[in-house]
């Protein structure tokens, strides 16, 4: 529990909001949902700044993106009809209501847990984040990990960006766990664009490694200008168990991530493949 804190503050501006964490330093701290913060017994915690006054919680579309604010729940999320439903299901699959109804987009962003469902899918879904730091900076989510890990500014998150897709996009998550309820020990999203019946452009992201998601790039590759078949869909299965970037934890062993990243390939190009 947060014996230690003391007050709370609800700025009414980035500003002021970026003014509060400066001061506090280490002892204050942005809450979203509050769900990280409780978890992880924060005990230096002091001072806890919300975000309810600064209009954070909206989602918006133009002919290009849809932009989530900040505050937003994993729930309101999938009122987000894109990708022929798979969107939603990939966040319906994620904790339980009860966490998606707490849990904030921006929130989950920033923690940027490397086993984190919402940055593997937001990542294969090419997301963008808008960045406060006394001026408004977009970065793409891969650029925001390095920012917030060589930056040392302090920073409010505000906004999230996904493009919008047409109908040549097909998308699939799955996410490999212990329980239907625990955190993944790995994951991967894969975006198909297809040109007909081939594939034009191709994100395939692992998570979970451990470590923070990155791109099977040799079976992105591979898949470029082929058409998804059984023959097609067995060879990156295979270029996937012997390439992904794995590791042991104390969860699981290399060896066995490593098998993992070509069955999640090879399911998840099924998925795609039965829904053309």
């Amino acid at each position: 529990m947060l014996k230690n804190v003391k007050e709370c503050f609800y700025p009414e501006s980035l500003e002021e909001c970026l003014k509060l964490l400066s001061d506090f330093k280490e002892n204050g701290d942005i809450v979203g949902g509050g769900v990280d913060i409780v978890w992880r017994e924060r005990k230096e915690l002091e001072y806890l700044i919300y975000l309810d006054k600064l209009n954070l919680n909206y989602i918006k579309e133009d002919n290009n993106y849809i932009s989530i604010g900040a505050t937003n729940t994993l729930d309101e999320l999938e009122k987000i009809n894109i990708l022929n439903g798979s969107f939603r299901n990939a966040l319906k699959s994620v904790a339980t209501p009860i966490l998606r109804n707490v849990i904030t987009i921006g929130g989950t962003i920033v923690r940027g847990y490397s086993w984190s469902d919402i940055l593997t899918i937001f990542i294969t879904l090419e997301g963008k984040v808008k960045v406060f730091d006394g001026e408004e900076n977009i970065l793409s989510i891969d650029e925001f990990l390095q920012y917030k890990k060589n930056s040392k500014k302090k920073f409010v998150l505000t906004e999230i960006d996904l493009p919008k897709f047409d109908n040549s996009y097909h998308f699939s998550y799955i996410r490999f766990t212990r329980t239907g309820n625990d955190i993944p020990l790995i994951n991967e999203g894969v975006l198909v664009k297809l040109n007909g019946k081939k594939v034009e452009k191709v994100n395939i992201i692992l998570g979970g490694r451990p470590g923070f998601p990155v791109h099977l790039d040799e079976v992105e590759k591979f898949l470029l200008n082929k058409e998804l078949d059984e023959n097609v869909i067995n060879l990156s299965k295979e270029i996937a168990t012997k390439t992904s970037e794995v590791q042991d934890d104390m969860r699981l062993s290399m060896d066995y991530r490593k098998n993992l990243s070509g069955v999640l390939t090879k399911r998840n190009l099924i998925k795609i493949m039965e829904e053309i």
